[in-house]
């Protein structure tokens, strides 16, 4: 990595973990504040820190940490996320202009980019479309049936597609047909799987 970079990262790396620890800070609060807390404007914030540093298609570790805030939001039931104990699914849409568009498991991205939830101030969704993020309650990080014709049917208008599950995410190269899993956490003895230990 060139000096300039380095530093660059160092400084864009620091941001995020003191936005992480405020994270970590409303995951243990009350109920009370959670409901209270603004989930979009955190990762609002957080994608202030990253935007210009980030890369959908195979993810470096300043990608990884933006993908972890959305998945912390969707694990820690926070705002209108709250929802008897379930994880609810949260979408993120970043456009052609690089602004970030955020919504709840409610739309898909069909009916998300027809009139988004999130358009602040008459915004409209720039095409094509860098990169549609969204978590799998379930917490595995899979393309599903519905995934797979979303993807087919806005395949022309869209670069990327990441899936988030618990500490592993799939990012999907739209254009060439290519996928990178990753998982994280220690490795189990045998290391000739890819399971790890919970």
């Amino acid at each position: 990595m060139e000096e300039g970079a380095k530093k660059r990262y160092e400084i864009v790396k620091a941001k995020c973990d003191k936005i992480s620890e405020e994270l970590d800070r409303i995951g243990k609060s009350s109920l009370e504040k959670r409901k209270m807390f603004d989930w979009k404007e955190h990762l609002t914030s957080v994608w202030g820190v990253v935007k210009d540093n980030i890369v959908f298609i195979y993810p470096d570790g300043l990608t990884e940490v933006f993908l972890t805030q959305i998945w912390n939001i969707s694990d820690i039931h926070v705002g209108e996320l709250i929802w008897e104990g379930e994880r609810k699914q949260v979408q993120a849409i970043v456009d052609g202009n690089n602004d970030l568009y955020l919504s709840t498991g409610s739309a898909y991205l069909s009916h998300a980019i027809e009139e988004h939830e999130d358009e602040r101030n008459g915004a409209k969704i720039q095409f094509p479309i860098k990169c549609w993020i969204q978590t799998k309650p379930d917490g595995v990080a899979k393309i599903e049936s519905l995934d797979h014709a979303i993807i087919n049917e806005w395949r022309t208008k869209m670069t990327s597609c990441i899936v988030l599950g618990n500490n592993e995410y799939l990012a999907y190269d739209i254009g060439r047909d290519l996928a990178k899993k990753a998982w994280f956490g220690p490795l189990a003895e045998d290391t000739s799987t890819p399971d790890f230990i919970d």
